[in-house]
């Protein structure tokens, strides 16, 4: 009876490891999508590692000359008014507001000062009067093309995947905390030796955090986050690189845990020699 008894309480033990194991490698997934898909240092560094703000000058550039073709006029005429260090700025100062939640607004009234002038000079250098309407309708296009490269789109897509994974983590963060709590409790309570409930803790965490190292490792050897280069343009450049920073997080996030199961190892080793130390 007392071994069918051990036996069962084994076997309980073993079956609440394995649902701990998972439960912790849900909490700390979750733990490193806070630092990559979460962070603002993370978008910003992305930015960079992408180059992106030099792509999106070089597609701005040659919209600009598609559009001075249409109105039959010299290509390169704006580029000293819109120029690489002007988008740069731009682009810098919505991305910084947008991460901070501020209005994002695009200020164009600079801009606009240096285009009719610029526009002016031409006219006057070529001898003719100024086409007032011809040139208010260049200029608004110019306008508007700008404040629609300077307001980088991937960042409203970044936004909303958080506000997507924000609402799933209501739910997977709470429920898989409660859960655990609650079985570390029965663990507590199937042995009257703490160090021989702690151990199973110890499995958990070993597992989940190697399983989770095994994941991350296998993405970033087999590139798996390559499949963005699909995208268009700049987007695929840029959640490449989001991507394996994202995934980076998470294997950061598990290597963290398997240094903490270490530390609970030698804890309990040590509540176990403090036990046969004071039989």
């Amino acid at each position: 009876m007392k071994n069918k008894r051990l036996e069962l309480r084994t076997i309980t033990s073993i079956l609440f490891s394995f649902l701990l194991t998972l439960l912790i490698f849900i909490l700390v997934v979750n733990m490193g999508l806070c630092y990559g898909l979460f962070s603002n240092n993370c978008i910003i560094s992305t930015l960079n590692e992408a180059n992106l703000y030099n792509k999106v000058y070089e597609e701005l550039q040659q919209n600009i000359y598609e559009i001075m073709d249409s109105y039959d006029m010299p290509l390169e005429l704006f580029d000293d008014v819109i120029d690489q260090k002007r988008v740069y700025m731009a682009c810098n100062t919505y991305v910084n507001k947008a991460l901070q939640k501020e209005t994002a607004q695009i200020s164009t009234d600079r801009l606009l000062a240096d285009l009719n002038n610029k526009l002016g000079l031409y006219y006057e250098s070529m001898g003719h009067a100024v086409d007032t309407e011809e040139a208010q309708a260049l200029i608004h296009d110019l306008e508007q093309l700008y404040i629609s490269k300077v307001q980088i789109p991937v960042i409203g897509i970044v936004f909303e995947l958080r506000k997507g994974f924000a609402s799933v983590l209501k739910f997977t963060y709470p429920l898989p905390l409660l859960f655990t709590a609650v079985i570390i409790v029965c663990l507590l309570r199937l042995y009257r030796h703490k160090y021989r409930s702690v151990r199973y803790l110890n499995y958990a965490m070993l597992s989940a955090s190697l399983l989770l190292i095994s994941f991350c490792s296998a993405f970033i050897i087999s590139k798996g986050y390559k499949w963005f280069d699909i995208l268009p343009d700049y987007y695929g450049d840029f959640f490449v690189a989001f991507g394996r920073q994202t995934i980076h997080a998470c294997l950061y996030a598990g290597i963290f845990t398997l240094l903490l199961s270490a530390v609970f190892i030698a804890c309990t080793a040590y509540m176990k020699n403090q036990y046969y130390n004071n039989k």
